[in-house]
Formats: C-alpha cells, sequence, structure tokens
C-alpha cells in the first residue's frame, strides 16, 4: 500500500465521485492509501461490480500514470 496526498487523492482517485472513484483507494490511519499492486488488488477487483467505486484511474504505485 503506498500513501498518497489529499490533491492526488482528489485530482486522480476523484474522491467523492462516486462510479468515478478509485475502487482501489482507501483511507488508511490519518492518510489516503492506494491498494493497487497489493495483495488486496487482486480481491478488490473480483468484486468491482459489487462497490460503489468502480474507476482505474492510474497505473498504481510508483508512478500513477493516468490512464
Amino acid at each position: 500500500m503506498e500513501k498518497i496526498s489529499d490533491s492526488h487523492a482528489k485530482s486522480v482517485c476523484l474522491i467523492g465521485q462516486r462510479e468515478k472513484t478509485c475502487s482501489f483507494i482507501t483511507l488508511g490511519s490519518g492518510s489516503w492509501e492506494c491498494f493497487k499492486g497489493s495483495i488486496f488488488e487482486k480481491t478488490i477487483r473480483i468484486r468491482q461490480p459489487q462497490m460503489r467505486s468502480k474507476g482505474d484511474n492510474c497505473s498504481g504505485p510508483p508512478n500513477f500514470v493516468e490512464k
């Protein structure tokens, strides 16, 4: 899991934008974290159809290149 800034969470992960919000972002202990590339990615992808957040907005850590 990789910590990300509030500005990145808003501009790339699209926090608060319902289905556009990235499926791989979570609020950890006081900061946003990306689960893409972690052991949880496969589980998130399986559950994605049932999730409210359906976005897959970037390449993930370490470069976070937007799609």
